[in-house]
C-alpha cells in the first residue's frame, strides 16, 4: 500500500491495484494477491481502521505484547489509551532493559494543551497526568517509567518509527539529578516533587541487583537545591542529626522539603512521600567572608 503524507491529510493508505484486502478477526488486515502462494487470505499482524472501501488507517500491531513485572501488556493498547488524552497527538511505547529489568518508555507528541501543561506545570506533573490516563486500563506497575516529549516522532530511512530509532533517542549517559517540580516556595520554605529515574549514575554498582540511592547523594542534592532556591550562598560546614530511615530505590517518587534559617546559616531537609519517611537532617553553612 502507499500514501502521500501532507499537512492536513488523514494519513490513509491505498492498496496497490493487485491487492485485495479485508478486516479479519481482531481488526487485523488480511490480504490476497497473485504475488502470494495460493489463493487463501493471508493474515497480517497490523490492525487497521477503514476510511472507505479502498483506504485504511494503521492502528498498531496486534502482536505488540510484552511482559512487565510478570504481567502481559499490549503496547498498542497502551498507545491507543494515551492517544485518547486531549494532551496527546500521538504516542509510541517501547520496552527497554534497565538494571536487568524490563521497563516501558513512552514517546509522546504533545497536543497544544499538553505543551501548555508541560510549560506551566513541568514534566513531573505531566508524567503523572498521563499515567493517570492509563490506570483505568493498566496496572500501575506496568505503566511507563521513562517519558520523552517530542515535536514529532522520528523515522528511519524507510519513513518508519521503529524501536531502534526510538531507543536511540534515550539519553546515552546516566543522569545525575532527579526530575523535579517546585510545589511551594517562599523565602524560607521550599517543597519539591522528585521522580528518581532508574538511569541515575549513582545506582550503578550500588548495589548490584538491588540498586539504592547512596546517602551522600541525598545530602548533596539537599545542598544543591538549598543553594538554588534560597537567596544566601554560604559554604558548606557540616551535617547534623542525619537519619536514613528507608532506602530510595529506582523509580521512586517523593517530596524534598527544605526549611531555611538564614540567621543561623542552617537548612533542614526531609525526603518523604505520603506514607514513607526516607531521610532527614540539618545542613550548617559558613557565610563567605
Amino acid at each position: 500500500a502507499w500514501r502521500r503524507y501532507e499537512e492536513g491529510s488523514d494519513g490513509g493508505w491505498t492498496p496497490f491495484p493487485d491487492i485485495e484486502w479485508r478486516i479479519g478477526e481482531g481488526s487485523v488486515i488480511e490480504i490476497r494477491s497473485d504475488r502470494l502462494q495460493g489463493t487463501n487470505w493471508f493474515g497480517m499482524a497490523d490492525r487497521i481502521i477503514p476510511i472507505d472501501r479502498n483506504r485504511f488507517l494503521l492502528d498498531g500491531r496486534a502482536d505488540h505484547i510484552v511482559k512487565i513485572e510478570e504481567k502481559r501488556v499490549s503496547l498498542s493498547g497502551m498507545e491507543r489509551k494515551l492517544s485518547e488524552s486531549a494532551l496527546v497527538l500521538s504516542a509510541r511505547v517501547i520496552p527497554v532493559e534497565q538494571h536487568g529489568r524490563k521497563r516501558l518508555a513512552a514517546f509522546i507528541v504533545l497536543a497544544p494543551e499538553g505543551r501548555k501543561c508541560l510549560d506551566t506545570d513541568g514534566k513531573l506533573s505531566l508524567n503523572r497526568q498521563l499515567r493517570d490516563t492509563l490506570l483505568p486500563a493498566f496496572e500501575r506497575v506496568t505503566c511507563p517509567k521513562i517519558w520523552r516529549y517530542l515535536d514529532e516522532l522520528p523515522v528511519n530511512a524507510q519513513g518508519k518509527t521503529t524501536y531502534s530509532v526510538l531507543g536511540a533517542m534515550l539519553d546515552s549517559g546516566a543522569s545525575q539529578f532527579p526530575e523535579s517540580s517546585v510545589l511551594h516556595r517562599d523565602e524560607q520554605h521550599v517543597r519539591i516533587a522528585l521522580s528518581i529515574p532508574a538511569t541515575l549514575v549513582y545506582f550503578e554498582g550500588h548495589f548490584s541487583g538491588v540498586p539504592i540511592l547512596p546517602g551522600v547523594v541525598q545530602v548533596d542534592w539537599a545542598i544543591f537545591y538549598a543553594r538554588q532556591y534560597f537567596d544566601f550562598f554560604p559554604n558548606f560546614h557540616r551535617v547534623e542529626q542525619l537519619k536514613f530511615r528507608n532506602p530510595i530505590k529506582p523509580d521512586a517518587e517523593m517530596h524534598l522539603e527544605l526549611l531555611c534559617d538564614p540567621g543561623r546559616s542552617l537548612v533542614q531537609f526531609r525526603y518523604f512521600s505520603h506514607d514513607t519517611q526516607y531521610a532527614s537532617g540539618k545542613i550548617l553553612f559558613t557565610k563567605p567572608f
